[in-house]
């Protein structure tokens, strides 16, 4: 597990480094219905959009952890 830890209602990030957040925000899609989207930030890398949770579960799915790679 990364230890993801819950901050509020829409926040979650890491407990350890990289701190890695994820939050769900609300937005408008281009005809005016609100839409919510799901965001990584991580530092030192560019900020990840995705529609659905289960899309950032699939992304995490083949997140590479070398600490964790190394003790195999």
């Amino acid at each position: 597990t990364m230890g993801f830890q819950f901050v509020d209602d829409h926040r979650m990030r890491t407990k350890k480094d990289p701190k890695i957040i994820i939050y769900k925000k609300k937005s408008k899609d281009g005809k005016g219905k609100d839409i919510a989207e799901f965001y990584i930030e991580e530092p030192g890398k560019s900020n990840k959009r995705f529609k659905t949770f289960n899309d950032v579960i699939d992304f995490f799915d083949n997140y590479r952890q070398p600490e964790l790679e190394k003790n195999m």
